[in-house]
């Protein structure tokens, strides 16, 4: 889910994302491009729309004997902390495996007990697994 998630099969938008890849970093490129051909040839299902409005709706579409997983990394920085507790109050209101890649101190669960013990770590990231923290990540996954 994403306010405007791209279509892989519209050659502007993958122009626009690759133009995000800086310059110096081919390999990032060569990954997306792979990522594309991927896509294409078996799109996922994308949803538009905010995660705190949709996220019921969604969930909801998920087949009988499925597993939902809830991943994202780094948007919850992007909510205020009220709508954060109702996104979490959301995900822990499912029948879900909640996995999230997040800055210290975005989500309540205490992850500033992690990064913390780390003084090593550039970016304080922390992977968490249903509400329990379970590692240090970069910004970026």
């Amino acid at each position: 889910m994403d306010l405007n998630p791209l279509d892989v099969s519209d050659a502007a938008s993958m122009r626009w994302l690759e133009a995000l890849v800086w310059p110096e970093q081919e390999y990032r490129l060569t990954r997306l491009q792979a990522a594309v051909d991927i896509a294409r040839s078996d799109p996922p299902l994308l949803f538009g729309g905010d995660l705190v409005e949709r996220l019921r709706e969604v969930a909801d579409k998920v087949p009988d004997g499925a597993t939902l997983v809830i991943f994202h990394s780094a948007v919850l920085a992007y909510l205020d902390e009220d709508r954060r507790r109702v996104f979490e109050d959301q995900v822990r209101s499912l029948p879900a495996i909640w996995i999230s890649n997040v800055g210290v101190g975005v989500l309540i669960t205490d992850t500033q007990v992690m990064a913390t013990s780390h003084d090593n770590n550039p970016t304080p990231f922390v992977l968490v697994q249903d509400c329990i923290p379970v590692a240090l990540m970069g910004a970026h996954g």
